[in-house]
């Protein structure tokens, strides 16, 4: 972004509803610069993905990280969505396509 070559930025793991880098920095200079952001990850390996979180997170090399803020933070999502009748998943990707600087996910 400081010298003006920068089209595109591909942000992963880093925009979703459990984990928010670059909502302060890069995302306004990105809409500042006529940046396009690919926002991918947005389901953090899984985690946001549908099934309970404990459940998911738990699955493959990612139970090996010591998340669990972000698992129990993903639960209690989990938990509020389906009181509402909707799904975690569909609430991440509403979270991941709302901010005016991403052009996907």
């Amino acid at each position: 972004l400081d010298d003006g070559r920068v089209d595109v930025i591909l942000t992963v793991n880093d925009c979703n509803l459990v984990r928010r880098y670059g909502l302060d920095q890069v995302y306004p200079r990105a809409v500042s610069q006529d940046v396009g952001i690919l926002n991918a990850g947005i389901f953090y390996m899984g985690l946001l993905g549908g099934l309970h979180p404990e459940m998911s997170f738990s699955m493959g090399f990612k139970k090996h990280l010591n998340k669990h803020e972000l698992v129990r933070l993903a639960r209690d999502m989990f938990v509020f969505c389906e009181k509402r009748g909707t799904s975690l998943r569909k609430a991440a990707l509403q979270f991941a396509l709302s901010h005016e600087a991403v052009s996907t996910v």
